[in-house]
């Protein structure tokens, strides 16, 4: 009985220690590289007739004065065919957010129905008077 309940303990704990390191490695979306941007991921889909969407998800290092995309550059087969700035009052609400950990946003394009549409985005974050961003670039997808 004693050795049983040992084996099974034993057991729990090799399980429980191989885990968390496997549970945190799959948290994080992409690893830190500055003193802002601590995580960020996007990713694009169609939505028929030519439109696609572009989703993104951007981490700071803490509540950040201003949290989300700067520039979002849309790329078809032939090349670079919109840039989305943060600066551009009609996108400002879609890509930016303030004084918070995280921000969740997208924009949407209406393309030409069977281009194959892709995405770069410019992460940013910034506080306390500095900023940092990183690029990332999204898969395909055929509007």
């Amino acid at each position: 009985m004693k050795k049983t309940v040992r084996t099974l303990l034993t057991i729990i704990l090799i399980i429980s220690l191989v885990s968390v390191p496997a549970a945190m490695a799959e948290a994080q979306m992409a690893p830190r590289s500055n003193a802002y941007v601590s995580s960020f991921d996007n990713k694009i889909s169609a939505l028929g007739d030519g439109k696609v969407k572009i989703e993104f998800d951007t981490w700071g290092t803490g509540t950040m004065y201003a949290i989300g995309a700067s520039v979002i550059k849309l790329y078809d087969q032939n090349g670079l065919v919109y840039t989305f700035k943060m600066t551009n009052s009609d996108y400002t609400a879609q890509m930016i957010g303030s004084n918070t950990p995280f921000f969740h946003g997208s924009v949407t394009y209406n393309g030409v129905s069977g281009n194959t549409y892709y995405a770069t985005v410019t992460h940013y974050a910034a506080k306390n008077g500095g900023s940092g961003t990183e690029n990332l670039t999204s898969n395909s997808v055929v509007a």
